[in-house]
């Protein structure tokens, strides 16, 4: 599990009381029930979030041979598998030295069963035997203090 802003500024609202404990020391153990409250969030959090593999189908679409010096079209489809809407962030890998011309990562909402499109332009800088990489996401949890990560080996 990956902490998000939101469990981050969760943990430092309970710091407060437990600053404040040194002044008034029952406060110490409302900071103590505070972070065992949160840290049980984060785990109903986690086991809750479904894993890569099991929420999204992933398909990259590019042409078989690029043209050099021109954009090239790349295309990234993502699935939700399940039957709960998945807060989600995208990201593609194209080979290094390519040029491109919008960003390769996006978020989105996914609806339950639906389906997004992460569209964008490569212009290959050579001829060559180039490789673009695996597609990387991160899926928040339905309560969001936290996220799972995860690739999808592309062939």
């Amino acid at each position: 599990m990956i902490a998000t802003k939101r469990l981050l500024i969760l943990l430092s609202l309970g710091g407060l009381p437990l600053l404040a404990a040194y002044a008034f020391p029952p406060l110490g153990s409302l900071a103590a029930l505070w972070n065992a409250a949160l840290a049980a969030l984060a785990v109903i959090d986690f086991l809750r979030t479904p894993r890569l593999t099991d929420a999204l189908a992933v398909k990259r679409t590019i042409d078989e041979a690029l043209s050099v010096a021109t954009e090239n079209d790349v295309t990234v489809r993502v699935r939700n598998l399940t039957d709960q809407p998945l807060a989600l962030e995208l990201r593609d890998e194209p080979p290094a030295p390519f040029a491109l011309t919008e960003p390769r990562q996006k978020k989105y909402l996914l609806k339950p069963k639906g389906e997004e499109t992460l569209a964008y332009a490569v212009t290959p800088p050579a001829r060559g035997d180039f490789k673009f990489g695996d597609i990387y996401a991160r899926i928040t949890g339905p309560l969001g203090p936290g996220s799972r990560r995860g690739r999808n080996p592309m062939r």
